[in-house]
This record gives structure tokens, C-alpha cells and sequence, in this order.
């Protein structure tokens, strides 16, 4: 469930994402087309699962892919990096995906932050986004599974 408030003048809207943690929310700021997710999602990543499942996780993963594509994502860590190398692992024929960890290295290697980073972008490299893409179930083994399944295993070749 969304709810609504108002801080400033200016609307936000809180999203539940529970899978992190149960009580996990986001914050989405229409107007400025802003989202702080927190420990949910991280560019090419997503959080830990510590109280929550992945079928929970996978949930709140699809509610905020469903943002528009201008999305600034501000998460709460910059992990970046270290979810690199399974998206280049699982498709290491895309030569956009090696292209965009080379600007994030780049990036991170002048001290720049990878930090915000747009929902279009995750949608087409974050390999967690995309359990409910048929490329990424047959990559997994699991063609025509439910993207929770597809996620779970993701997850599980990640930890």
C-alpha cells in the first residue's frame, strides 16, 4: 500500500517494501521524480533478506520498478561496485552492461558517486529487476517460473 504525506509544500509517497527488513518502507517523491529506497534496492542489487522472504522482497522489488523509467534512485548505501561483477557473470556477451560498470568504476575511481542512478537503467542491467524477464528465467534454469522463484535463485547464487 501507498500512503501520502506532506513535508515542505511538496508530496511523498511511502511504499511498504517489506523483504529487507518486515517494516521496510520507501520514500517517492512524484514532483522531483525521487525515490529513497533505503536497503531495498541498490544499483545492480538489492538489499539483505533479514526478516523478510524473498517472495516479500521480490514484491516490493516489482512495486518499485513499476515507477516511471526518470526515476532518480537515491539508495542507502553505494554498493554499486559490488554488484557489478554477477550482472557481467550472467550475460557476459552485453556489451551495454560492461559499459555502464566501466562509467560506475570510472565514476567511483575520481571519488564521483554512482549515486543517484535512474530506474530505466536498472530495469535493463539489475539482474534482481528482471525475474520477470524470460532472458533472465532461462539464464537461471527456470524458463516460465514465477518471477519470485527467478529471484530467489538470483539471490541465492549472490549471498
Amino acid at each position: 500500500p501507498v500512503k501520502d504525506f506532506y513535508l515542505l509544500g511538496v508530496r511523498w509517497q511511502v511504499i511498504d517494501t517489506p523483504g529487507h527488513t518486515i517494516g521496510h518502507v520507501a520514500f517517492y517523491i512524484p514532483e522531483l521524480k525521487a525515490l529513497f529506497c533505503g536497503d531495498t534496492l541498490f544499483g545492480l542489487g538489492v538489499g539483505g533478506i533479514f526478516e523478510g522472504t524473498s517472495t516479500q522482497m521480490w514484491q516490493s522489488l516489482a512495486a518499485l520498478k513499476s515507477l516511471p523509467d526518470d526515476t532518480k534512485i537515491y539508495c542507502g548505501h553505494e554498493y554499486t561496485p559490488a554488484f557489478a561483477p554477477l550482472a557481467a557473470r550472467l550475460e557476459p556477451e552485453r556489451k551495454d552492461i560492461k559499459d555502464y560498470i566501466a562509467s560506475v568504476k570510472q565514476k567511483r575511481s575520481k571519488g564521483e558517486p554512482s549515486v543517484p542512478f535512474l530506474m530505466a537503467t536498472e530495469r535493463q542491467f539489475n539482474p534482481y529487476l528482471r525475474a520477470d524477464d524470460p532472458v533472465m528465467q532461462e539464464l537461471m534454469g527456470l524458463s516460465g517460473a514465477k518471477p519470485a522463484e527467478v529471484f530467489a535463485k538470483l539471490y541465492s547464487i549472490s549471498e
